[in-house]
């Protein structure tokens, strides 16, 4: 409900879809408060590329602090609100089936829920209508990976009106290293986009 407050505390969470989300119903679900801190999320992989481990789609807060979160169509899927990635680990080491990454959800506006693109970390909204509100991720002395070929570590794209526009923002200490050198680490889509700090990766240093 409004300004609800989720707490994820020393824990490990396995699900085939999603661990912790967020509900775009409606605007009574706004203003949530999740915390996640020393923690496992993982979304199962079972033939298919529904999972995303953590999802925020709506005005609010996302903290997460000293937690791996481990995602198959994406680990953080944010399309809304104030987030922030402290000392944690995102992977998505499945090569997904029964879609092509390259074109998924690439060249079309974005669907409800996680029919998205996939990514380890997933920024912003594509749409005319629907999720018309800021997204702002912060990331420190973070690790982002992606293992299949052609996986994405980090994806942004904005909305069309600047005021709700995608922003990411991450220190030295982060690394974004997909392990398929021929993607880059972080690529952005279109849109409004933010992106404050230089590209850090394994290919790179």
């Amino acid at each position: 409900g409004l300004d609800a407050t989720v707490e994820v505390r020393n824990s490990h969470i396995t699900a085939l879809g999603f661990c912790v989300s967020s509900n775009a119903r409606n605007e009574s679900t706004h203003g949530i408060n999740i915390r996640i801190e020393n923690s496992v999320l993982e979304s199962e992989h079972v033939n298919g590329y529904c999972g995303s481990a953590v999802m925020m789609n709506v005005p609010g807060t996302l903290y997460i602090e000293n937690s791996t979160i481990i995602g198959e169509n994406n680990a953080v899927l944010a399309r809304g609100g104030d987030i922030t990635i402290v000392d944690s680990k995102l992977f998505r080491p499945y090569a997904v089936v029964g879609a092509d990454e390259s074109s998924y959800y690439i060249d079309k506006d974005w669907g409800d829920g996680n029919f998205v693109p996939m990514a380890t970390l997933l920024v912003g909204n594509r749409s005319a209508s629907a999720y018309q509100y800021p997204v702002n991720v912060t990331l420190k002395n973070c690790t982002i990976t992606a293992y299949a070929d052609g996986a994405k570590t980090v994806y942004l794209y904005g909305n069309a009106a600047k005021e709700n526009g995608a922003t990411l923002t991450y220190d030295a200490a982060t690394v974004i290293s997909p392990t398929d050198e021929a993607v880059d680490p972080v690529i952005v889509g279109g849109g409004c986009v933010t992106v404050n700090e230089p590209v850090t990766s394994a290919a790179a240093a």
